[in-house]
């Protein structure tokens, strides 16, 4: 049976939906069992224990004692993705000399429908983040760097249609607010994220920019603790120590801009 949801969606299945909802769920909680989810999701146990089997039998779950979480089999989907991406070697070297450099863990974000993952990672521990993993634009410096430089159509259309949640306590969820910083990443050419998607994590990214000043490739960058990188509030006078993460980051983007310009070339 179709349903009519909210924003710009239209007519959706909302027996998908569900399926979609628990699978979300039970990634943010796992191992989740029938009657945690069944209660916050507000349906009956049964229903819920259904959607489970079955997503279990299709090796998309997996019934651990009563208590589910992801399968392997999700992993080849995600693996087929990353795969399709092909991530330029030029991105990865320069990546990959980054986190050398500043000693912390150097991604690569691209966006897709109004969200970004990360399809490259350099070095890093297991409490950062994974390769796919899908954030909110407004949330992290990489996704406010690819904000900075998308047509204001765009950028309308992606708050539109996702809104700004506060994911911590730091999130920006004021648009003028918003805009007003995006202003100073176009022009730093850098953007930052205080503790805004995760509390005692700050992260620093720069878009690559290719073919124009509203064609935004990506964004690069590196992430670490509070402890390990600068105050997010650049100066004219900071600006000058090339040896400055924010300055390394830029200057990582820059190259990859420069030579991939050189292939298309």
């Amino acid at each position: 049976m179709a349903t009519k949801r909210g924003g710009k969606t239209g007519k959706e299945i909302g027996s998908l939906q569900t399926a979609f909802d628990i699978l979300e769920l039970v990634k943010s909680r796992e191992p989740a069992g029938v009657s945690e989810l069944a209660r916050e999701l507000d349906y009956s146990k049964s229903t819920v224990y259904y959607y489970l089997r079955t997503m279990a039998n299709h090796r998309y779950l997996v019934n651990d004692g009563g208590e589910y979480r992801l399968g392997l089999r999700l992993l080849d989907y995600g693996g087929h993705v990353l795969a399709s991406w092909n991530v330029p070697s030029i991105v990865e070297d320069e990546l990959d000399q980054l986190a050398a450099e500043t000693g912390e863990t150097a991604l690569f974000a691209v966006e897709e429908q109004g969200t970004s993952s990360y399809v490259y990672r350099s070095s890093g521990d297991a409490n950062d983040p994974h390769l796919g993993a899908e954030h909110h634009l407004h949330a992290t410096a990489f996704g406010k760097a690819i904000l900075a430089h998308l047509p204001e159509a765009r950028l309308t259309e992606v708050i539109e249609r996702h809104g700004l949640p506060e994911v911590t306590e730091n999130t920006i969820t004021d648009v003028e607010t918003l805009r007003g910083e995006l202003e100073q990443i176009r022009e730093h050419e850098v953007a930052f994220d205080d503790e805004e998607h995760r509390r005692a994590v700050r992260s620093i990214a720069a878009p690559i920019v290719t073919g124009g000043t509203e064609d935004v490739y990506g964004a690069v960058g590196i992430i670490g603790s509070t402890g390990q990188l600068e105050d997010p509030k650049p100066t004219v006078k900071a600006q000058r120590f090339t040896t400055k993460p924010s300055n390394l980051v830029k200057r990582t983007a820059h190259v990859i801009r420069s030579k991939l310009t050189e292939l298309d070339g």
